[in-house]
């Protein structure tokens, strides 16, 4: 999982109300497709939330505590929020200068993307890709080259398409 994202996730899952340490593992199970952190990567994380004053510990059933935002995880939630979206912009305004799709469009599609696709195995490189493009996108001669790469992606995986439809 790309650093970060975890702690985006928790924060996420948070936002949407109380849940335990064992349901956040399971959760980011099912979104991820492959991949159940342990105890020993959530609780930490949750404990580092709590100190930092963006969660609160609550008792939840039974022995399992919960923990729920606090306002200032609310704010914090929220200004991710707007960070995906600023990048969502800068990355469909870079894409549509490279593609005939517009602006709208990308956008569009990136949003229903991360509303509908909750992870599976190409969330992450194209995480990835995504994060190297926005750093690339100061430097006219990197993103002429890196126009060149995409344009060689785009054929490979065009073909891999086709080849797919014949099967």
């Amino acid at each position: 999982m790309p650093r970060g994202f975890l702690k985006t996730y928790l924060l996420e899952m948070l936002s949407e109300g109380p849940i335990h340490g064992y349901a956040v593992m399971e959760r980011v199970e099912k979104i991820t497709g492959f991949w159940k952190p342990s105890p020993g990567t959530i609780y930490p994380l949750l404990n580092s939330l709590v100190k930092d004053g963006y969660a609160q510990a609550i008792s939840g059933q039974g022995r399992r505590k919960q923990y729920r935002l606090t306002a200032k995880g609310r704010k914090l939630f929220s200004e991710v929020k707007e960070t995906r979206y600023l990048l969502n912009e800068k990355l469909s305004g870079i894409l549509s200068k490279m593609t005939p799709a517009t602006k709208k469009e990308l956008s569009l599609y990136f949003q229903s993307t991360v509303k509908n696709c909750h992870g599976g195995p190409m969330i992450y490189p194209m995480h990835n890709m995504v994060a190297v493009l926005l750093k690339l996108s100061n430097s006219p001669e990197k993103i002429i080259g890196a126009c060149e790469i995409l344009n060689e992606a785009n054929a490979k995986l065009a073909k891999l398409l086709v080849e797919g439809d014949r099967k």
